[in-house]
Formats: C-alpha cells, structure tokens, sequence
C-alpha cells in the first residue's frame, strides 16, 4: 500500500504560515543531511541540521569530521495538519518524533539559541587548542592513540608536554601541538595521577 501524501499548494502554505511549529525528526542511521536536503526540496520546509566539525586522531594524523550534534534527529519546521505525511515519508525519514500525547513541539526560542550557536552554516567548530589539565589522545609514534594529560603548553615552540602511563610507570613525553587530539578536561588527571603522581618514583620523561 502506497503512503498518503498530501498535496501541498502554495496558496496553503502562505494561509498556514503562522502555524508552522518545530518538530524533531527521526531519521535513518547517518542520514541525517540526506533527510534534510530531501525535506528542502520536496517542501522547501524550513530545516535545521546541526553539525560538528572535530577534529580527531587517525594513523595518518589528526583529520577533522563533520558528525552531526545529535546523530539521528533534525528539527524540521512545518504545519503538523498539513505536511505530516510529507515530512513522515521524505527520503531518508524514519518518522517524526511522537509521544502517547501527541507530537511534541520544539520552541522557536531554543531552536533560535541553538542556530546562534552554530553558525548560518548549522556546523560549530570544537575548538581544538589544548590547556593545562585537558586529557589528548596522542597521534602517531611509539605512543599512538595513548590518553594523556596536559602538564604543558608551549605556543612558541607549538610543542606540549603530556603525562601518561606507558608499560606501567608514569611518562612525561613532549611532542609537536599537531600530534595531540584534545579528549575531554579534566577527567582522566586523577586517574592517571593516582597511579603514583606526578613526581614520583617511576616517572620517566621523553620527547618524539
């Protein structure tokens, strides 16, 4: 059995303008910008699609990705009576986010905050500088793919100091700035210090 589309003619969409809400959208794993190309198309609906541009660590060194910020969702904006089954059935659509009460509406104001966030272009950049205390994972070398925590930053030289554990004793080793991909702050220092802290008997100290 075929999928009921409504037929949307553009005097309708100008009379229903004003009651045009934002909706979460389910879409097909890693679909999510096929679905909102598809969704402009079609309806020239209003779409939001927010994006993150990371940078993370491979063989060949850093690369930066661009992943969605909330794999699977987009928001869509559309009148819920008129364009359900256009927005349901798009390509790459797996159905719009629905409650046992209904179809919940995503405010104007925090769809607006989100947009100020990322950009006319819906993508933020996660800042890739890295500080004091911040845990990298390192990229290439006898120490590849190795979490660590910053001890150092040195802008002049663009080279960092990391303390991690390799073969069970606590290493400081300096690298280039290019060779670490920032984690996450703060919460592997304590773990990796509570192995014996910093200073310590069994701390060794390298540079590559």
């Amino acid at each position: 059995m075929e999928p009921h589309i409504n037929n949307v003619q553009g005097a309708d969409i100008i009379e229903a303008d004003d009651e045009k809400l934002w909706f979460c959208v389910y879409t097909h794993p890693k679909q999510e910008g096929v679905a909102a190309r598809g969704l402009k198309k079609i309806g020239g609906f209003e779409v939001f699609n927010p994006q993150l541009r990371i940078r993370k660590a491979t063989r060949r060194g850093p690369v930066w990705f661009v992943e969605s910020a909330f794999p699977g969702y987009i928001f869509v904006r559309f009148n819920l009576d008129l364009h359900l089954d256009n927005v349901r059935y798009a390509t790459a659509v797996s159905k719009v986010v629905q409650f046992k009460s209904g179809y919940p509406v995503v405010p104007d104001v925090q769809v607006q905050e989100l947009q100020a966030l990322f950009g006319p272009d819906d993508i933020a950049i996660l800042a890739s500088d890295v500080s004091v205390g911040d845990s990298v994972r390192i990229v290439g070398g006898a120490f590849h793919d190795l979490v660590a925590v910053v001890q150092q930053v040195k802008p002049a030289t663009e080279r960092v100091q990391v303390l991690l554990e390799f073969l069970g004793r606590l290493t400081l080793v300096e690298t280039d700035l290019d060779k670490v991909v920032k984690e996450e702050r703060g919460h592997v220092a304590v773990q990796l210090l509570n192995l014996g802290g910093f200073g310590r008997r069994g701390e060794t100290r390298a540079a590559f």
